[in-house]
């Protein structure tokens, strides 16, 4: 039987533009991944963030973060670190983890298909 790891993904996606001011926004999107030994590895159910871009002057585009979702971050964290055994059968497979046996075997198959 498989070993499995759980640990914490994100991706970032364009959320388009705040209703009230107009400022470009960005989505985030938490989600849980397991990952067995051989390096393959599986999505489940994810939590979307929204920032709001504002300008630096000395930067330029800063992501500014929405109040009140650190307590998500620790949460989802929790219960990555709660998890254990095979992920569950409504979570579907993902991009396997580079370098791992599992991905000499299958690369090709994710070459060109979206990460997450």
């Amino acid at each position: 039987m498989a070993d499995y790891q759980y640990s914490v993904g994100s991706d970032l996606y364009d959320a388009g533009r705040h209703p009230e001011d107009g400022v470009p926004m960005v989505g985030e999107v938490l989600f849980l991944v397991a990952e067995d030994d051989h390096g393959r590895r599986w999505r489940g159910p994810g939590v979307s963030l929204h920032f709001m871009c504002d300008d630096d002057e000395e930067f330029g585009p800063v992501l500014v973060r929405r109040t009140g979702v650190e307590g998500i971050e620790a949460q989802i964290e929790a219960q990555a670190a709660s998890m254990s055994g095979p992920p569950p059968e409504t979570w579907y497979e993902i991009e396997p983890a580079y370098g791992s046996p599992y991905w000499d075997e299958v690369a090709i198959e994710f070459e060109g298909r979206d990460r997450f």
